[in-house]
């Protein structure tokens, strides 16, 4: 899936900028992309379980609760 290894790539490249210290620039340009990413991502799940569930009259199943997905939560604070 092209959109999840560039969801992948951005996050990678935050990790990256927040140990180097980036500009608050790179960092407002990062976490734009990064949202954009994220809303593309959702887009295309809502897709494939809307289109699995056409499909064969059954719903999509559910990821569980507490998967693995390397999740980030973190704050920005502009100074």
């Amino acid at each position: 899936m092209h959109v999840k290894a560039r969801a992948e790539q951005l996050v990678a490249d935050a990790r990256q900028a927040l140990n180097e210290d980036a500009s608050t620039e790179r960092m407002r340009s990062l976490t734009s992309d990064l949202q954009q990413a994220s809303q593309s991502v959702a887009q295309s799940r809502g897709a494939a379980q809307q289109g699995a569930a056409a499909g064969d009259g059954e719903a999509a199943p559910r990821q569980p609760q507490g998967s693995d997905d390397d999740v980030i939560d973190a704050d920005f604070t502009v100074s």
